[in-house]
């Protein structure tokens, strides 16, 4: 948590926080005249909500979180039990929700999408869209793949697409760099920053 809130803090001095919906919204309107940070989590852990909300409120700080609606209405403990009390319920999202945050889908299973048919594949985007929009009482428009590199976890020709077809606004992915121009909203890329990163290491991962 204290490591969090010093990256954060220090992040603040290089660009703005945004939420996902403006992230989106610049993007497709191509208006970027700054250097903006979108802060995402995914999976729907409980600890994301103990020990991180705590610090993006206090730093005012917004996040969106993928959560994999089978954990969220228990289907999948079933079939894992060693995961049993490591996911949110529905209390922990709205608790996450009620704190100004937002919820995407992570799919319903966390099946790897490039091993799935197109209808496998709109089934599980569709499923957990509507899953998560019904339980949480409202409109869920932000998806993130599974693992996310293209070719090995989905396919780019076909699974953004689905994802637009499915009623999702935005496809996230796990290609790293910066997302510059509209076309970036269903192939969007992300950066993963380590806790025990220093602001050096920060300030050289950023700046290369």
């Amino acid at each position: 948590m204290r490591d969090l809130g010093r990256q954060l803090d220090y992040l603040k001095n290089y660009g703005e926080f945004i939420d996902v919906d403006a992230a989106v919204h610049l993007m497709k309107n191509d208006r970027f005249e700054g250097r903006y940070f979108l802060v995402t989590f995914d999976d729907g852990y409980r600890d994301t909500v103990q020990n991180a909300l705590p610090v993006l409120v206090e730093k005012a700080v917004p996040a969106v979180m993928f959560v994999i609606s089978g954990y969220l209405t228990g289907e999948l403990h079933e079939l894992r039990a060693d995961v049993n009390g490591k996911f949110l319920d529905r209390q922990g999202c709205l608790r996450w929700t009620e704190a100004g945050m937002a919820i995407g889908s992570h799919t319903h299973t966390h099946r790897r999408l490039a091993e799935l048919s197109e209808d496998e594949v709109l089934r599980e985007l569709v499923h957990s869209r509507s899953v998560l929009s019904d339980l949480l009482g409202t409109f869920v428009t932000h998806f993130a793949c599974p693992w996310g590199s293209p070719g090995d976890d989905f396919h780019a020709h076909r699974d953004p697409m689905l994802a637009a077809q499915a009623g999702f606004s935005s496809f996230f992915t796990t290609v790293r760099g910066p997302a510059r121009a509209a076309g970036d909203v269903f192939n969007m890329p992300r950066d993963v920053i380590e806790p025990t990163w220093s602001n050096w290491q920060l300030k050289y991962f950023f700046g290369r």
